[in-house]
């Protein structure tokens, strides 16, 4: 029952927020601690226990693998404290119920899915957690709101359809349900190439991999800030541990796989920054850090790819950096929904502002952060694989970490400097102590998780080296950053307040393309009084003159069961379903 304690606390809370006696308990207390069994497990539960539930969709199995206690244990403290958080944002909002109720179900679908140990119970709960966070990106329900929910269904379908492509071949390759069993069988697969395809994609939709990665920059702005923490702390690494279940990671050396993910993972922490730093709003500037932060976890991932020794070296630095960037990035958001209450003067200023560069400095690995040590570790594995690596970007990596850092001070210092702006203009209400306590919570909890991960868990990691040299190598990146952001800001002048780049880049121009086709489209002439009309009847009696109808209804249902007919015809129908979506939203 343990390991199903923190999966029903919250679907056991959300039972309550339909009680109108209960609600105002509910939203004040329980909410807030539903996580709290998640989180003590992970602190406290054994690394190597587990549960068989035979009467739960074809037995399913619940545990910890190698990474679910230190995922558990970053999912736990967001959820936590962002529930906190909630509590006093929320206060005022009349739809805070509703808001409750999805982020109770997106809760109850995030921790299920690290818990998960077989195949059916991880898809179950990745789909409720992707669906059920549809609420949340639409809670404001103004016209942007309900445009970045709609984009996000689009790309989640997208997402699910490739998933269940990719499961569904893995399950078949392996024979078997269960999560460790996936990985051998993928490796040695006829079909590895395409499941691996499917696996990197369909994960890449919530990992904000390019060129899913649309979604995150249009719903964190109206997203509300709690919302925003989980949906970038800790929602996103269930993309990244979904590569991990699906991913022949530690089963032999990939070389052209783990190219792959290195040029992919360069590719979006290099120009995620280019986009994010020409924005005007921190949360997009944010989401676009995420963004740029999961392209070196997505190279990382493509380190371990390199070879069985090379995931044994990669994994625990990859967990340390998720749980650090988890961490410091919901702090991060938490904090810009604290920006416009926190005023001009006073010792909560100042509380503030050294609160949110604290955060910053521990996501570009700043000496003496949980960030330098997993940056420090990870320069270590990168080293130490590339030196008989059959992947040759792999020594590249290790001479562009450095950069990725620059990058990554250069945008968040782009962000700590419209925060500034925000608070100089006017102050508007009071913060609830309850946002306040959270968020300091959290950040006193990002001081230690690194050092608390590394013993607890027992990971081989260097701690972080006092001495001056090391100290220099850590601060050359950020002041490289930091001057590149001075430089810009100075050569720019007044544009750089003027976004150069949409929020969601791709996604807008995709909209504009789709606008200019039904445009162009309208200048054709149109059969019928006033749309096209498709008659499919005809051909197809004049293919079924030459046998009879129910010959050619059976010759027609044998061929379905191809899995090549069904799946084209599969495929076909999403396809459609997406252009219907994106045809309307530009129509709109």
């Amino acid at each position: 029952m343990i390991w199903l304690l923190p999966i029903l606390a919250p679907l056991v809370v959300a039972l309550f927020l339909p009680v109108t006696r209960l609600a105002g308990f509910a939203t004040k207390v329980l909410v807030p601690l539903a996580p709290l069994p998640a989180l003590c497990l992970a602190l406290f539960g054994p690394a190597d226990g587990g549960a068989v539930f035979e009467w739960w969709m074809l037995g399913s199995r619940f545990g910890f693998g190698p990474a679910g206690q230190v995922f558990l244990l970053l999912t736990g403290a967001l959820w936590l404290v962002a529930g906190i958080y909630g509590r006093g944002y929320l206060a005022e909002d009349p739809r805070g119920g509703r808001f409750h109720g999805f982020f109770l179900l997106t809760m109850a679908g995030n921790i299920g899915l690290i818990l998960a140990r077989d195949v059916p119970a991880f898809y179950t709960f990745f789909a409720v957690m992707t669906f059920a966070a549809y609420g949340l990106v639409i809670h404001a329900d103004t016209p942007a709101a309900r445009r970045a929910a709609r984009i996000y269904l689009i790309a989640a379908v997208v997402g699910e359809a490739l998933l269940l492509g990719a499961i569904f071949l893995a399950v078949q390759t392996a024979q078997s349900t269960r999560i460790t069993d996936i990985g051998p069988a993928v490796a040695v697969s006829e079909s590895r190439n395409l499941i691996m395809f499917l696996a990197f994609f369909g994960f890449g939709v919530k990992a904000g991999a390019l060129p899913f990665h649309f979604w995150l920059p249009l719903a964190h702005p109206v997203a509300p800030a709690p919302a925003s923490a989980v949906l970038s702390g800790a929602m996103i690494k269930a993309g990244l541990l979904g590569w991990l279940h699906f991913l022949p990671l530690g089963q032999g050396e990939f070389p052209a796989w783990s190219s792959f993910c290195i040029v992919a993972g360069l590719v979006a922490a290099f120009g995620a920054v280019v986009v994010g730093c020409a924005q005007t709003d921190s949360k997009t500037t944010l989401a676009y850090s995420s963004i740029s932060q999961m392209g070196v976890m997505t190279a990382m991932v493509g380190v371990g790819l390199a070879g069985e020794e090379a995931w044994v070296v990669t994994l625990p630095v990859l967990l340390l950096y998720a749980l650090n960037h988890g961490l410091a990035k919901g702090a991060l958001f938490l904090g810009a929904g604290m920006a416009p209450s926190v005023g001009r003067s006073g010792i909560g200023r100042w509380v503030f502002v050294a609160g949110l560069a604290m955060a910053a400095l521990a996501i570009a690995a700043a000496p003496w952060t949980g960030g330098a040590v997993a940056k420090d570790a990870l320069k270590a594995a990168v080293n130490v694989v590339g030196a008989g690596a059959s992947a040759p970007l792999v020594e590249w990596l290790g001479r562009l970490l450095p950069l990725t850092t620059a990058a990554t001070s250069l945008l968040l210092g782009r962000f700590f400097w419209l925060e500034w702006r925000a608070l100089r203009g006017e102050r508007q209400g009071r913060l609830h102590p309850s946002m306040w306590l959270s968020w300091l919570i959290l950040l006193l909890g990002l001081t230690v998780a690194v050092g608390f991960s590394t013993s607890r868990y027992g990971f081989d990691i260097p701690g972080f080296s006092a001495s001056v040299p090391t100290i220099w190598k850590g601060l050359w990146p950020i002041l490289l950053g930091l001057a590149l952001l001075l430089v810009g800001r100075r050569l720019l002048a007044g544009k750089a307040d003027r976004p150069a780049f949409p929020k969601g880049d791709v996604v807008v121009w995709f909209e504009g393309l789709a606008g200019w086709m039904r445009a162009w489209s309208r200048e054709f002439p149109v059969p019928g009084p006033s749309h096209w009309h498709l008659n499919f009847a005809e051909p197809l009696e004049r293919l079924a003159e030459s046998e009879r109808r129910s010959d050619f209804a059976n010759r027609m249902e044998r061929k379905l069961r191809y899995r090549s007919v069904a799946g084209v015809l599969f495929m076909l129908l999403l396809l459609a379903f997406v252009a219907l979506l994106v045809f309307g939203s530009s129509a709109r």
